[in-house]
Formats: C-alpha cells, sequence, structure tokens
C-alpha cells in the first residue's frame, strides 16, 4: 500500500516579483501546496532571493524576516537540490560529494559516510563510491546527485530541469528513481521542466507563463489496495 503522505511542510503564498520569469512548465510529484517557476521565483522559493511580496514557510516557520543564518539553516535540513549539470565537484569522489552537505551541517565525519555509502547505494551506485565524476557516466553523475539531495533525509527536493543534460533512456530511469523515492521515502519533488515527457510522469503539473499560473493538474491517485 502506498505510505501515507507527510504533511505539506513548504507553502507558497501570492509570491511575486517585479521581473517576471520567462514561461516554463512547472511539474510537481506528490502532494503540493506551492506554485514554483523557472530561476527566479525558484531562488525566492529557497530564501536565496527576497520576492517583491508574499510569503515562503517552511515548517510554519517563515523563510523571510529572519537572519540569514537561520534561513541557510531551514534550507540546509528542510530541502535537497537536484540540477541539470548536476553540480558535483570533480576534485572530490562520489562518496565525497554526497557527505559534503552533512559534514558542512556539522555531522561527525564516520557518521557522515555511513549515510553517503547508504544513500549511495539508494541509487545503486554503492560499488561507485571512490569514483570522480570524470569516471563516471551522465546518468551515473546525475544518480550521485540524487544520493547527494537526500543523504540528509529532507522534507522536499527542488530538482531544476533535472534530465536536461541525459538522453532519453537515462532520463527515464532517473524519473523512476525519484518516482520509487517518492513513494516508498515519502520525499516530495519539485520539478521545473520544459519537457512535456517529464511533464507525464509527475502526479501535478502547473503550467506558468510570464509568471502567471495557467493550468494546475492533478492526476488522481489509484485506490489503495
Amino acid at each position: 500500500k502506498r505510505p501515507t503522505p507527510r504533511a505539506n511542510k513548504f507553502s507558497v503564498a501570492e509570491l511575486e516579483e517585479q521581473q517576471r520569469a520567462a514561461g516554463a512548465t512547472i511539474e510537481y510529484i506528490d502532494d503540493l501546496n506551492a506554485a514554483l517557476a523557472t530561476s527566479p521565483v525558484f531562488r525566492k522559493s529557497v530564501g536565496i532571493d527576497e520576492p517583491t511580496s508574499g510569503m515562503v514557510a517552511v515548517n510554519g516557520q517563515p523563510l523571510y524576516g529572519i537572519s540569514d543564518d537561520a534561513r541557510t539553516d531551514l534550507r540546509g535540513q528542510h530541502f535537497g537540490f537536484i540540477f541539470q549539470d548536476f553540480n558535483l565537484l570533480p576534485v572530490l569522489s562520489a562518496v565525497e560529494n554526497v557527505e559534503l552537505p552533512l559534514l558542512l551541517n556539522g555531522q561527525a565525519p564516520h557518521d557522515a559516510r555511513q549515510q553517503a555509502m547508504k544513500a549511495l547505494a539508494q541509487v545503486g551506485l554503492g560499488d561507485r563510491s571512490d569514483h570522480r565524476p570524470a569516471e563516471l557516466s551522465g546518468g551515473q553523475q546525475q544518480r550521485v546527485a540524487v544520493a547527494r539531495a537526500i543523504v540528509h533525509q529532507p522534507a522536499i527536493i527542488l530538482c531544476d530541469e533535472p534530465t536536461g543534460n541525459l538522453d532519453t533512456a537515462t532520463s527515464s530511469e532517473v524519473m523512476t528513481l525519484l518516482g520509487e523515492m517518492n513513494q516508498t521515502q515519502q520525499t516530495t519533488f519539485l520539478i521545473v521542466t520544459h519537457d512535456a515527457d517529464i511533464a507525464a510522469q509527475c502526479q501535478r503539473t502547473i503550467t506558468m507563463n510570464d509568471g502567471s499560473i495557467l493550468s494546475d493538474v492533478v492526476v488522481p491517485r489509484p485506490e489503495e489496495e
């Protein structure tokens, strides 16, 4: 049976900006109460840039009107990120890339290494932990990026064109992996993409153009067995 979804931990209300974002199609996986556009609103939704008006809250805690350190702590605890270009550090091995967020959050090195190895095993790369990014395929690099995003077990993971640099077959594999994590770990994925094939694999699709929501379509979930 599908696990009971965790309570929404992320909300955006009446978020506006003076400079409108370019048109984009926004895909969501799992139950959400947020609207997210491409890069400018993406950055505002995670507390990097301050919006002209509106609010962003994490666990009921406003992301704005607090200190930079407090906002950084909230972002580090509750958000994970997956990018189109992977953003792996080339001089570090796979496991070192994955454990880095834990070390930056003050976790003990031994514990961070164990948790990173577990995350790599979850994405099927337990036997590639010592490989550097240049020694991995594009799909494997994105799997390392997924492991890095989930290693601290965030409530929500924001994905900016996560399959943009992958071929069709590898893109499908990555989306299948995200879908499995959505179901088994109750992780919410917010996916920004222009790819209609990616949209077809999501449970909710919000289409935006020039900063306005054009449609909000939810795919009904199958009934619990």
